[in-house]
């Protein structure tokens, strides 16, 4: 008799066990495949410069902030000639991605990219080659090192230019 009812407890363990991992939904996994699926349908609708240096130190009181990072200037003038190349870029960098950990992470650019619909924000560091990408709520849903930060840099910052945003090269 103890030994059946120790067999029913742990076949019971088992499928309360499988369960919760059948149930258990890895949600920031299933975000990050939507993000590379949308850039073919998302437009550039902000591009910010980011000023790691004054994130690091006591910025000012007030300072916009951008998923943490100081916001040192902003431009929503953004049409379709100048924001197709850099969602042509953003396709290029998430199909090109590298094991590693970025070794500075400051970052001097950020976009918003939208359909409408869904809304991402990105914050890339050409110095090290990684970026971050967040969801309309703010969560980080998809982070990467990249392989091809010397040829996509100049593209980004041709393209700020082009807006009116002066960032280092």
């Amino acid at each position: 008799m103890k030994a059946t009812a120790l067999f029913a407890l742990v076949v019971a363990l088992i499928a309360v066990s499988n369960a919760a991992d059948q149930t258990a939904i890895d949600w920031p996994a299933v975000k990050s495949r939507v993000f590379p699926s949308a850039l073919d349908r998302l437009r550039v609708s902000k591009l910010l410069v980011l000023d790691p240096s004054a994130t690091r130190r006591d910025a000012p009181p007030g300072a916009a902030r951008f998923h943490n990072w100081v916001v040192a200037a902003s431009s929503v003038q953004v049409d379709a000639s100048s924001g197709s190349p850099l969602i042509l870029s953003m396709r290029a960098i998430v199909g090109a991605p590298i094991e590693g950990v970025a070794a500075c992470y400051d970052p001097h650019h950020g976009a918003v990219l939208t359909d409408g619909d869904s809304t991402f924000d990105v914050v890339i560091c050409f110095e090290c080659a990684r970026y971050d990408v967040f969801d309309a709520e703010g969560k980080l849903i998809w982070g990467s090192s990249f392989a091809i930060a010397a040829g996509e840099a100049p593209k980004w910052n041709h393209i700020f230019r082009a807006t009116g945003l002066e960032v280092r090269d």
